[in-house]
């Protein structure tokens, strides 16, 4: 069974997760975000040369009251990432098989909307869908079992306004850990670049060049000892020391979910003028042509 990496819950905004931690196998259940910060995601906004990434959220933390214990290697099933059904995917639809019509319908829906959103082009990474209650507040993606270089991805009732920015965000994981990026099987022994849980990331692929660029080995360090520990008070010590390096403190878990959250922002928001790290990450996908194309076209749909 694929393990869980991250998850972020609606209410509250708890870290929940509905697999067991083991490394990284599955990634990025991630709920909406708070009022608060969806405004730095407005086309309108500009930015100010120096400005402190804290305008971007108006003091509004993603882990506040986060269960950074619920990450832990032992964690179990939680009956809210039961998936209310799973569907296989049938070119631009979903097969409903045995679902029942309401929940095939709502299914139908999001899926939907990540077809709007997501070129078909660049959702061949696909295995198949997954509906969530509402109860589980996120969404999430991890491995096929059936065939580890594709993915599963589940998506929660209830995202309403935010839908859009989980489907990014969600879609963020798959774009940087699809196969000819982070080739699966890998244990980790040898790997020069970083190990994502899924794989070693290949040299000059976007997650490898940017785990080089943002996050030195004694950061991971730090940061995997916070996960382990559970301490929600030295996580949200952690978020303020470092408040001007990350978009949103949910990007501090792990550099999966960093870049994703980056890649979200980057999506949704404009090229930043100023240049604290949280902005040079943004710019560094700007950097990237193939990256803003890709942006273009996603944006078509907003």
């Amino acid at each position: 069974m694929p393990a869980l990496v991250g998850a972020l819950a609606l209410a509250g905004l708890a870290a929940s997760c509905a697999r067991p931690v083991v490394d990284a196998d599955e990634l990025g259940a991630r709920g909406p975000l708070p009022e608060a910060v969806g405004e730095p995601w407005d086309d309108s906004a500009e930015w100010d040369e120096g400005a402190e990434w804290d305008e971007w959220d108006d003091g509004a933390g993603w882990g506040d009251g986060a269960a950074w214990d619920e990450w832990d290697d032992d964690s179990e099933w939680d009956d809210d990432a039961e998936p209310l059904a799973s569907f296989s995917i049938d070119g631009d639809g979903l097969d409903p098989g045995d679902a029942p019509p309401d929940v095939a319908a709502s299914a139908a829906g999001i899926w939907r909307r990540f077809t709007e959103l997501i070129p078909a082009d660049q959702r061949t990474m696909l295995d198949g869908f997954e509906l969530l209650p509402e109860s589980y507040g996120g969404a999430h993606v991890y491995p096929s079992d059936r065939d580890p270089s594709r993915w599963i991805m589940g998506i929660g009732l209830g995202l309403r306004d935010e839908l859009d920015a989980t489907l990014i965000h969600e879609f963020g994981h798959l774009l940087t850990l699809q196969a000819k990026e982070v080739p699966p099987g890998s244990d980790g022994r040898g790997c020069t670049t970083y190990f994502t849980g899924e794989g070693c990331a290949l040299s000059g692929s976007t997650f490898a060049d940017y785990v080089k660029q943002f996050w030195p080995e004694h950061l991971i360090d730090e940061v995997a000892e916070l996960e382990h520990s559970g301490d929600q008070d030295a996580a949200d010590a952690f978020y303020e020391r470092h408040r001007d390096a990350f978009v949103t403190d949910y990007a501090t878990t792990n550099p999966a979910e960093d870049l994703a959250e980056t890649f979200t922002a980057f999506v949704m928001g404009e090229r930043p003028g100023g240049s604290t790290i949280a902005e040079q990450k943004i710019a560094f996908l700007w950097d990237d042509p193939d990256m803003v194309t890709l942006r273009d076209r996603l944006r078509a749909a907003l």
